[in-house]
């Protein structure tokens, strides 16, 4: 028995050492489509709500007096509305984690708007940001067009997956992910002037408007 104990005693010694050794040997890895070089620029944006978003990428604002609750609106460089949020969001709770939030949705680098509508009130405040995204970059899909209510562009080497974004005057009437193109957006019947927007996904993000 005694030297049963030891012989088992030896080979969970040799295990340990070997899967020990196994992830010395083996480093973890980030996903490929993070960015580890990126900064969040803090900003105080001086406007009636003192609207400011952190350096760790948290939006807070002042309370608004009246106020029943507060909506916030993202915008793009176009002023279209691309995102809302309004759950929540109390004179209690005026906090909103506006880079996690951009980060989750995959939005490309640029110019945004951030709009906060104090409700039951008629005021609101806004202010500018340049997000920068969290993902690296795929070649841009080119050649974006209509062909009838059919949205085409051409296929982007290494891409799976397409997220297509159908606009009108307004901003989003509907986005669909699908992994063919082109895309029937015969539903929505796109009128004379709408737009739409397709972002190529793998590891990275990458979109272009029409």
């Amino acid at each position: 028995m005694k030297t049963k104990s030891r012989n088992l005693i030896v080979v969970f010694l040799m295990v340990f050492a070997f899967v020990c050794g196994v992830f010395a040997v083996t480093p973890l890895t980030a996903n490929a489509a993070e960015r580890a070089d990126r900064d969040i620029v803090a900003v105080d944006s001086g406007n009636s709500f003192n609207m400011r978003l952190s350096a760790g990428g948290v939006l807070t604002w002042d309370e608004v007096t009246g106020a029943t609750g507060y909506k916030v609106v993202l915008l793009n460089s176009m002023g279209q509305s691309i995102r809302e949020w309004d759950n929540d969001l109390t004179n209690n709770s005026r906090v909103l984690p506006f880079i996690v939030e951009m980060d989750n949705s995959k939005y490309d680098s640029g110019r945004y708007t951030i709009e906060v509508i104090a409700k039951d009130t008629n005021k609101k405040a806004s202010m500018s940001y340049y997000y920068t995204s969290n993902v690296d970059k795929l070649e841009e899909p080119h050649n974006l067009k209509w062909l009838g209510n059919n949205a085409a562009w051409e296929y982007v080497d290494g891409a799976n997956v397409y997220t297509v974004s159908l606009y009108n005057f307004e901003g989003v009437v509907a986005t669909k992910t699908v992994t063919e193109c082109p895309v029937d957006l015969s539903e929505y019947n796109p009128q004379n002037g709408w737009t739409f927007t397709v972002r190529a996904e793998t590891n990275g993000d990458l979109n272009d408007k029409r």
